[in-house]
C-alpha cells in the first residue's frame, strides 16, 4: 500500500504558478478526487501504516497538506475540504501567522484545530536549516539556532492550537 502526497500552499488568484493554484483547478482536485474513487485519509494514517501501527492503508490513498500559513487555506481550502469531509494537515511556521493580510490568524487556526484540521510544524522562520546555509556560524550557534526553530515553532502551535505537534514539514 501506499499514499500520495498532495501539497498546497496558496488558493486563489495565481501570480506564482509554482505556489498557487486557482479556485477553480482546487475545486476541480477535490471534485476529482471525490468521483473517481480516490481515499482522501489523515497523513497520521501513512505514518502509523509505516511505523507498523496500521496495518493498511485504503487503495488509492491520498494525504492533502497546505504549508506556510497562507489565509487562503481558512479562506478558500477549509471550506472546500470541510465539505467533502476531507482530512488535511496544514504546515505552519509562526512567524508568518497575523504579519500580513494574506497569512492566517491564530482565531483562525484554533477554528481549524477545534474542527479537526491537524496543525504542525514548517519550523518557525522558513529557513534552510541545513549547515551548509550557515557555514560561517560556529557549531553551537547553528545547532542553538536549529533548536529554537524547531521547539519554538512546536511550542507555539500547540499552545496556539490546543493539540500535539508531532510532525515537521521541511521547509
Amino acid at each position: 500500500a501506499a499514499a500520495t502526497v498532495l501539497c498546497y500552499h496558496i488558493v486563489g488568484t495565481p501570480s506564482d504558478t509554482r505556489m498557487e493554484i486557482s479556485r477553480d483547478t482546487f475545486h476541480q482536485h477535490m471534485r476529482y478526487l471525490e468521483m473517481t474513487g480516490y481515499n482522501v485519509v489523515p497523513l497520521r494514517h501513512v505514518y502509523e501504516y509505516m511505523t507498523g501501527k496500521r496495518a493498511s492503508l485504503p487503495k488509492n490513498a491520498i494525504v492533502i497538506t497546505i504549508d506556510d500559513g497562507w489565509r487562503s487555506t481558512y479562506t478558500e481550502a477549509f471550506p472546500e475540504l470541510q465539505k467533502r469531509k476531507f482530512p488535511f494537515t496544514v504546515f505552519i511556521y509562526p512567524n508568518i501567522i497575523g504579519k500580513t493580510a494574506n497569512a492566517l490568524t491564530w482565531k483562525q487556526i484554533r477554528e481549524m484545530s477545534d474542527a479537526g484540521v491537524d496543525i504542525q510544524s514548517h519550523s518557525l522562520t522558513h529557513p534552510y536549516l541545513t549547515k551548509r546555509h550557515h557555514g560561517s556560524m560556529p557549531q553551537d550557534q547553528y545547532l542553538a539556532w536549529l533548536t529554537r526553530e524547531l521547539t519554538e515553532s512546536k511550542r507555539i502551535l500547540e499552545k496556539q492550537s490546543g493539540k500535539k505537534v508531532q510532525n515537521l514539514a521541511y521547509p
